[in-house]
């Protein structure tokens, strides 16, 4: 009697632990779309950083080009956008049209983390890349630092630079007079906003790949 209670507990057991791997089994059929999504995002990435159509946005000259479009297009066009409400759309469209071009220029690698950097970068780019964050993070608080201090000098300006007198036992206010529409309020998000995007790129360098014949990029890829 035992002995049967033992092999009906047993194949209970082998019953649930089936029902389980059937459980497992259905639920990958039936939600494959993170596992599509993740893929597809791995094939573009690909593409993009290994086909020789993209090589000259990679060499030292296509770096250098693409950071001045960027920094033209960031300051230069944001203050046209600024001026003109009818280009505020595409000011944002071309700002993440030169993130797409330095994404491309330095192979994504500031798009990787995890195992996907340890997989596809080697141990120079991994190097440059986190030098170049750090690079960037100083640089976005000195800049901070910098705008405090134009506030500060342009809030209380007609005291430092007018005719006022800055008696600082008083604590005189800050003057502000300014306004904003509502899209020039916008253009000045995308300009914030992209300019810590780009931060990084800036941060790389514009060194970049040697420039390669077709046929030696060919031999280097199938190496």
């Amino acid at each position: 009697m035992a002995s049967n209670n033992k092999k009906s507990l047993e194949q209970q057991i082998a019953d649930l632990e089936a029902q389980i791997e059937n459980l497992t089994k259905q639920a990958e059929i039936e939600w494959p779309s993170k596992d599509v999504g993740d893929k597809l995002e791995a094939k573009i990435t690909g593409w993009f950083r290994n086909d020789e159509f993209f090589a000259g946005f990679r060499n030292t000259p296509g770096r250098a080009i693409i950071t001045v479009l960027s920094v033209a297009v960031l300051f230069g066009y944001g203050y046209y956008a600024f001026t003109n409400s009818a280009q505020t759309f595409w000011y944002l469209g071309l700002i993440f049209l030169v993130l797409l071009m330095q994404a491309i220029s330095v192979r994504f690698v500031f798009n990787m983390d995890g195992y996907s950097a340890e997989k596809l970068l080697d141990e120079y780019h991994r190097k440059r890349r986190d030098k170049a964050l750090r690079r960037a993070n100083k640089s976005f608080v000195n800049m901070m630092g910098l705008f405090l201090i134009a506030a500060f000098l342009y809030g209380y300006k007609d005291y430092f630079f007018g005719g006022k007198d800055l008696n600082f036992p008083d604590g005189p206010n800050a003057i502000y007079n300014f306004s904003l529409s509502g899209w020039q309020f916008f253009v000045i998000a995308i300009f914030i906003s992209g300019w810590i995007s780009l931060q990084k790129y800036w941060s790389y360098g514009i060194k970049g790949e040697p420039m390669l014949s077709r046929e030696e990029a060919r031999k280097l890829r199938d190496s």
